[in-house]
């Protein structure tokens, strides 16, 4: 895992990260400074004494998170919404080059993780549209125009979440899955179930 900062200002003598590399970014937060309470915790904080650091998760229970978020169920048709996205990008006349298949893995990937963090098993349209910005802007290149009318990638994400309608399909899509991995049903009401009764180890609370 790789995290980084970038600072906006005082860039003198540092170069701007080639699209290759930003493709490979999961994630782009915008953090800005701290809210007025937070910045007065950290004068009795950071101003008092340096507090010691200690982990707050092994890396067996990264290797079971990481785990349970493969089993979180993604229907095909929200596949499918995350193609759309991506596609509606690349073909936007302001956009000089849009995301890659990186970006609609993240996309689907984040997904996952963020209805894990809720609880869920199951992965709904808000999640992804909540996670679009975040994953993929960074890996949008404007036109020097969209540039000059101060369009920003936001932008572009925006609009087209706001177009796009969500094609849920007929359910064929739940069915193949469960033909794919032996019988095994992602029940939404509850943790799922295989044939023989046993319950599955994740499940989703309300």
């Amino acid at each position: 895992m790789v995290l980084a900062t970038q600072n906006p200002i005082e860039s003198y003598g540092t170069y701007p990260l080639p699209d290759a590399q930003l493709d490979r970014f999961l994630l782009k937060l915008s953090v800005g400074y701290p809210a007025f309470d937070d910045e007065v915790d950290i004068l009795f904080t950071k101003g008092v004494s340096s507090p010691g650091l200690s982990s707050v998760v092994t890396a067996e229970e990264i290797l079971e998170l990481r785990r349970k978020a493969g089993l979180v169920y993604t229907d095909r048709s929200l596949g499918r919404y995350i193609v759309q996205i991506i596609t509606s990008i690349r073909h936007h006349s302001d956009v000089l080059l849009g995301c890659s298949p990186r970006g609609s893995l993240s996309l689907f990937r984040a997904s996952k993780v963020y209805a894990l963090m809720k609880g869920r098993n199951f992965v709904i349209p808000d999640d992804i549209i909540y996670l679009a910005p975040y994953v993929l802007n960074h890996r949008i290149t404007l036109t020097n125009e969209a540039k000059l009318q101060q369009k920003t990638p936001g932008m572009i994400v925006e609009e087209i979440l706001n177009r796009i309608e969500i094609d849920l399909g007929d359910g064929r899509d739940r069915q193949a899955r469960e033909r794919q991995t032996g019988g095994r049903i992602q029940d939404r009401q509850g943790a799922g179930r295989d044939n023989s009764g046993e319950k599955r180890v994740l499940s989703w609370r309300k």
